[in-house]
């Protein structure tokens, strides 16, 4: 499509104003007019969606505080829940304490709610892991899951903070190493209290054998019940 340039004013232009405006067929003013009003208005219509989705999006609890759940130990969080028909979320970032910064993915987290295991999957075509897919190991070339059913644990990055895992090289988290953002609305208990339970999975031999018999401690922070 062709494009008449002359209908674009350069204002910076001595040459430039209301005359050269005026010297325009009327045509070309009316179009430009129209071009700058659609461009307003779509911008509008844009900031009008993310309102609206941010509108959306709400927090029915929170509990930021990092805890600390020692080897065979659990935390709980209590939380309610209005009946409705919204999708409910939980999300939350978690870690293995390490004194090195970054020492691989292990399955040590188990995820409880109302006492039934929270799984990464709701059935066989629907998924409960929302953020973020399998890890992919660059190193042996293979994808490991976030989740082992025949464990019933999630897999955990083992590091020293919360940010050296999604810098390393070995494994590709795009960002969602410590993150997790899990569909629990078929979980809960609408008009009633719901128990989420975090559990620290580690076994002792593990310890024995990896870390020089010290317990790991499994960290939760940013514990999160949202609505959408």
């Amino acid at each position: 499509m062709l494009v008449d340039r002359r209908i674009f004013i350069d204002y910076n232009s001595p040459e430039s104003g209301p005359e050269s405006i005026s010297a325009l067929p009327k045509g070309r003013i009316k179009m430009k007019s129209l071009l700058i009003v659609s461009v307003g208005v779509l911008a509008l219509l844009l900031c009008s969606i993310h309102a609206g989705y941010a509108a959306e999006e709400q927090t029915i609890e929170e509990w930021p505080e990092e805890v600390e759940i020692e080897l065979g130990k659990s935390k709980d969080y209590v939380f309610s829940v209005e009946e409705n028909e919204k999708k409910i979320l939980l999300e939350f970032e978690a870690r293995i304490d390490r004194e090195k910064k970054f020492g691989g993915i292990l399955p040590f987290m188990g995820i409880t709610l109302n006492e039934k295991p929270v799984e990464a999957m709701k059935d066989r075509l629907n998924v409960r892991l929302l953020n973020k897919k399998e890890i992919r190991d660059n190193k042996e070339n293979r994808t490991i899951p976030w989740y082992r059913k025949e464990r019933n644990a999630w897999s955990v990055a083992c590091a020293a903070d919360f940010e050296s895992a999604n810098k390393h090289w070995r494994y590709k988290f795009a960002g969602q190493a410590y993150r997790f953002v899990i569909d629990i609305t078929d979980m809960v208990k609408p008009g009633g209290e719901n128990t989420l339970a975090f559990n620290n999975l580690t076994k002792q031999s593990w310890c024995n054998k990896w870390n020089e018999g010290k317990q790991k401690i499994l960290i939760i922070r940013n514990v999160k019940i949202k609505q959408m």
